[in-house]
């Protein structure tokens, strides 16, 4: 018992009695060991950040991550894990089953809650490895009776799987290059849009693609005279919602393009319910990324709400962690030259050069990091204020304002 004790702080032994050789001892705390074990064993096993999340309309929520499957609920007690649950799991071929297996088509992995799973602080979760051989689909739930009736079930393409994982990449990865209704990123010639929280309401209306290429023979004839190529699409052709998030992917031709317009219209009236007009940028996020980290690292820079850099002729702005709210503002940039001469005849009545822009003429998120590059006018500069504003009102979110030796 004392060893028992040292090793499980939670358990305590007390001596009640004894009788020759005998000695009986009160052992309390079980539960307390337990709980801890199981939180132990949650915190281990429970889906690391950002899985990809499968199915929310059943009892339990499903997850993959790596190569498993999490089944998830909360709130959660007992009579949630009393049923034997139904796992099986459908191989592109027939094959790669083992021989006795063949003539069903699947693998089943049927199994019991507190085999594979545990209930701490009112939250199940339950993880079951998936086999490695390439798969078409899975099919699970719960039983209502040992291997009666279902209480709930749910049927996953893999198609949809690989479909999420790529999302996923694409958003934790990709560059954000409008941020709208929707927040669209590029990655790998791809165009994913992203909605959260999203509703049926959002996805009803008819979606626009037009893309505006860099030489108008890259289009087909018939689009030659219009100048851009029209891709409208219904949002269950290309999208998915789940758990309250919509998805949308969007292949695009291989030509070079210079712009696109996105959005929303109401079918046939052709009103936009949401636009956005964007560029391409030439450059790809691991470019953009390798600029942020050698700017980072080598120019010296003043902090403030973004990291101003000046490097090569060029104004940095850098910012990190960043997300889709940092560059929906406006930033304002105005240069103060050493003599106003060289200025148009319209800024010297101001006494510097506007240089106002949006973040995604100039700008790149990728990977958490955003960074703008801006390049200077070639006459000698006195010192440089900018800053993000709101537009149209004019209110300042931050500013700073710093003289230049060149």
């Amino acid at each position: 018992p004392q060893e028992m004790a040292a090793y499980a702080p939670e358990i305590a032994v007390e001596e009640v009695a004894s009788y020759g050789w005998t000695t009986l001892h009160l052992i309390t705390g079980y539960e307390k060991l337990a709980a801890s074990i199981h939180q132990e064993w949650l915190d281990m096993n429970a889906p690391a950040e950002n899985p990809v999340y499968l199915d929310s309309d059943s009892t339990y929520s499903l997850y993959i991550q790596g190569n498993a499957l999490y089944y998830d609920k909360r709130p959660c007690d007992l009579r949630d894990t009393e049923e034997r649950f139904f796992l099986h799991i459908y191989p592109e071929d027939a094959a790669d089953l083992p021989k006795w297996r063949r003539q069903y088509g699947l693998t089943n992995l049927d199994f019991a809650f507190h085999d594979y799973g545990v209930l701490a602080d009112g939250r199940c979760i339950a993880r079951r490895e998936l086999p490695e051989y390439a798969i078409e689909r899975i099919h699970t739930g719960q039983f209502a009776h040992s291997d009666g009736p279902v209480t709930w079930e749910a049927e996953i393409p893999f198609a949809v799987i690989n479909e999420r994982l790529h999302m996923r990449e694409a958003l934790s990865s990709g560059a954000l290059i409008a941020a709208a209704e929707y927040d669209i990123y590029l990655q790998d010639n791809t165009l994913y849009y992203a909605k959260q929280p999203c509703a049926p309401a959002d996805v009803e209306e008819r979606f626009f693609l037009l893309l505006f290429p860099e030489d108008v023979n890259d289009l087909p004839a018939h689009q030659r005279q219009k100048g851009y190529a029209d891709f409208d699409f219904d949002f269950y052709d290309y999208g998915s919602m789940v758990g309250g998030r919509c998805f949308i992917r969007r292949a695009l031709p291989e030509y070079a393009i210079d712009h696109i317009h996105a959005g929303q219209y109401i079918y046939p009236d052709g009103a936009s319910t949401w636009e956005a007009k964007f560029p391409i940028n030439p450059f790809n996020s691991e470019e953009w990324l390798a600029m942020y980290d050698e700017v980072v690292s080598t120019a010296p820079n003043i902090a403030v709400d973004y990291s101003l850099y000046v490097q090569d002729d060029a104004l940095y702005y850098a910012k990190r962690p960043c997300a889709a709210a940092d560059i929906e503002e406006r930033f304002f940039l105005n240069i103060y030259p050493k003599d106003e001469a060289d200025l148009t005849d319209f800024y010297r009545q101001y006494g510097f050069e506007i240089l106002d822009f949006e973040f995604r003429d100039y700008g790149f998120l990728a990977s958490g990091k955003c960074l703008i590059r801006r390049a200077l006018p070639d006459y000698p500069i006195d010192r440089i204020h900018t800053g993000q504003f709101i537009y149209p009102d004019g209110g300042i979110t931050w500013e700073w304002e710093l003289p230049l030796k060149r």
